[in-house]
């Protein structure tokens, strides 16, 4: 089997989906599934469906859902973005600053 790469973690869930008939065992999905590379952001650290259910207990799913979750829950930090971020800003409030203060 060639190995198929998904676009987005996003596309995963409908990929699933559609690929796979539920309840479905992860044998299964490893012998269906396991060549598909799920692609990180930073592309040289995607990793095969195969590779991040490696050490998952579950013995099937109910649906994708499910299964979606539970490789998602394992995803390495390659795929988490850019860590820790926030784009409400680099600045910590003050405690006591005239902005805390109730009107």
């Amino acid at each position: 089997m060639s190995q198929e790469r998904l676009t987005e973690r996003n596309d995963l869930r409908a990929y699933l989906d559609a690929e796979l008939s539920y309840p479905v065992t992860l044998s299964t999905v490893r012998d269906r599934l396991g060549q598909v590379t799920v692609i990180a952001p930073d592309s040289d650290e995607s990793e095969t469906l195969a590779s991040i259910v490696e050490h998952v207990d579950d013995d099937s799913y109910e649906s994708a859902d499910e299964l979606f979750e539970t490789v998602v829950s394992r995803l390495p930090d390659a795929y988490i973005g850019r860590k820790y971020y926030d784009d409400r800003g680099s600045t910590l409030a003050v405690a006591g600053s005239a902005e805390d203060e109730s009107l």
